[in-house]
């Protein structure tokens, strides 16, 4: 075990392994949900490609697949995201 690699980290610190938090059970941290529900926020009011600020060529399927990360801890938010971005028109 190499020392500098661990650390002690409180309970009240977003404890993170490979970009999940797992304090008390594993999630998607709070920032990256919160962005990906203002996206689809905006997106229906302006439109999927106005939210498509870093010119990915297919967005939608970008932001399907985050969609499906949060699934793998979270399935009834996912489920609910996914709702929502069917009622997105590109």
């Amino acid at each position: 075990m190499k020392p500098s690699k661990t650390r002690v980290l409180r309970q009240n610190t977003a404890q993170k392994v490979t970009s999940l938090v797992v304090n008390s059970k594993p999630g998607v941290g709070r920032k990256k949900l919160r962005q990906l529900r203002a996206i689809l926020h905006n997106a229906s009011q302006t439109g999927l490609q106005a939210q498509n600020r870093n010119s990915h060529p297919n967005f939608r399927a970008s932001l399907e697949g985050m969609i499906a990360y949060i699934g793998m801890t979270h399935p009834e938010k996912a489920s609910e995201l996914k709702a929502k971005l069917k009622t997105i028109g590109d």
